[in-house]
């Protein structure tokens, strides 16, 4: 006896309107980067080609398990296909919530488990170091540029996106204030110490004004390339790369390596959990809590490795009694 049929999306509209639609909610209303809707527009046309090869108009959650199915069959990360499956959700949430279709069908499909990764800061004297070396050949605008951004880079912990969409108006350098764009349009102040600040004086006087000169094109960006426009994430992670290669670390450094440890270091020296997820621009304090297992587990490495008990079972003799004296 066949099973009942499985409920569908109902679409008021084909597939690739409704995409569209989305898409245009995401850059219009949510005003989210153009990255993430470049993203969510990959993620989504795979899921309609998926869907047109096996001429289904309107997907159940069949087609949705078969799409998760092959994206996994192919050796994708299972980050990488948690994350469609997200999209899909996303999509599809919008759509019953705005009328477009009349069912979910990503209900009831399950994400594939992730391994929970912590997070791999520097250490203090490693962030001392990668601040203090200065990578040999370089431009003197390209040396100063570079300094000013592992110095913004560790004072703020802000992302890549945030620290390439900075505009010169967004910096207060006299309080030691910067305004950052995060994530979903939203605002916020995050306060700079006097290195970072220093270095950005620095760079704004003796280096941006040689960078900037070499086009026509202004720009009110705060950090340019070498061609004088704004540097890109792509650009930025390979200064950071570079810079981070002038110490013994086995891992690539990344800004998102700095971001980890301004965390991190932050939280080992006392500061509160609710301040440090406001200067990250976190909306979840959870996101934030992540960094006080990260303390946790160094201070495990720590005890591990100095405290003169730890090994005492390793000693068979160890335990034993002492003879009298």
């Amino acid at each position: 006896m066949a099973g009942n049929p499985r409920p569908r999306a109902g679409l008021r509209a084909d597939l690739a309107e409704l995409t569209a639609e989305y898409l245009r909610y995401l850059a219009v209303v949510r005003r989210v980067s153009s990255h993430t809707v470049d993203a969510y527009r990959r993620d989504l046309g795979q899921f309609a080609t998926y869907c047109r090869q096996r001429q289904v108009a309107d997907p159940s959650v069949d087609q949705v398990r078969g799409f998760m199915a092959e994206t996994l069959g192919r050796g994708l990360a299972r980050k990488t296909v948690a994350r469609k499956l997200s999209c899909l959700r996303s999509l599809f949430a919008y759509g019953v919530q705005h009328e477009l279709c009349t069912h979910d069908p990503t209900k009831g499909v399950r994400s594939p488990r992730l391994p929970r990764k912590l997070p791999r800061p520097l250490t203090q004297p490693e962030a001392e170091q990668a601040l203090a070396a200065i990578p040999p050949q370089r431009p003197p605008a390209l040396t100063l540029r570079d300094q000013a951004i592992v110095e913004v880079l560790y004072a703020s912990g802000i992302r890549a996106s945030e620290l390439v969409g900075l505009d010169l108006a967004d910096l207060d350098l006299g309080r030691g204030i910067i305004k950052v764009m995060g994530k979903g349009s939203k605002e916020r102040l995050v306060p700079v110490g006097r290195p970072a600040i220093g270095a950005l004086r620095l760079y704004l006087a003796q280096g941006r004004s040689v960078l900037g000169a070499k086009t026509q094109r202004q720009t009110d960006a705060v950090f340019l390339n070498a061609r004088g426009g704004r540097l890109t994430r792509r650009s930025l992670g390979r200064i950071v790369n570079r810079h981070g290669r002038q110490i013994d670390r086995p891992r690539p450094v990344t800004p998102h390596t700095w971001r980890h440890s301004f965390a991190t270091h932050l939280l080992e020296r006392g500061a509160d959990l609710r301040s440090v997820q406001e200067m990250l621009g976190h909306a979840s304090l959870r996101s934030t809590q992540v960094y006080t297992q990260v303390s946790a587990e160094r201070l495990r490495e720590v005890y591990e490795s100095s405290h003169p008990r730890h090994h005492a079972a390793d000693d068979p003799g160890a335990n034993e009694p002492k003879p009298e004296v």
